[in-house]
């Protein structure tokens, strides 16, 4: 997707800047660069393409519910006073690099997981609970297969008839 964001402080100003758009007074463009308190002023507000999964919850399903060219009045997100236009909806596409992006999710998820695990069975053995006999290895026990017991028989060399 793509959107226009302004970012605000101040709730007041915000309700002013939606007024000017929503009247057409003003363009998004020129009040993002010169009110927005966020990167986005540097791009006239513009943001994208992005996907839904990077943006705040609330903001995503602003977007998804959004037609192209829906104008959003200041809402409350976190500290900011947010207006938020729809420009453009693009479906995913599973690309290569959407590819690899889902891959590296994944494995970031698996490996957040595995650390965690790592973390739970680590706290659980602390170095003072491991005793000597834990850390030395174990010692085989003398049987009567194992081949250098005593109490084995040994195989015997072959005879030779003489």
């Amino acid at each position: 997707m793509i959107y226009s964001l302004l970012r605000l402080k101040d709730a007041a100003i915000a309700q002013e800047l939606y007024f000017r758009l929503e009247s057409e007074e003003a363009v998004f463009t020129d009040l993002a660069t010169q009110y927005s308190q966020g990167p986005e002023a540097n791009t006239g507000g513009l943001i994208g393409p992005a996907d839904l999964g990077g943006c705040h919850p609330r903001l995503a399903e602003m977007m998804r519910v959004s037609q192209p060219g829906q104008l959003w009045p200041p809402t409350r997100i976190e500290d900011w006073w947010v207006i938020v236009r729809l420009e453009k909806f693009m479906p995913a596409q599973l690309d290569e690099a959407m590819r690899r992006r889902l891959l590296e999710e994944l494995f970031l998820a698996w490996l957040q997981e595995e650390s965690q695990k790592f973390e739970v069975l680590q706290s659980e053995v602390t170095p003072a609970q491991v005793t000597p006999a834990q850390v030395a290895p174990a010692q085989a026990t003398p049987t009567e297969d194992a081949p250098n017991s005593p109490d084995s028989a040994a195989p015997k060399a072959p005879q030779l008839a003489t």
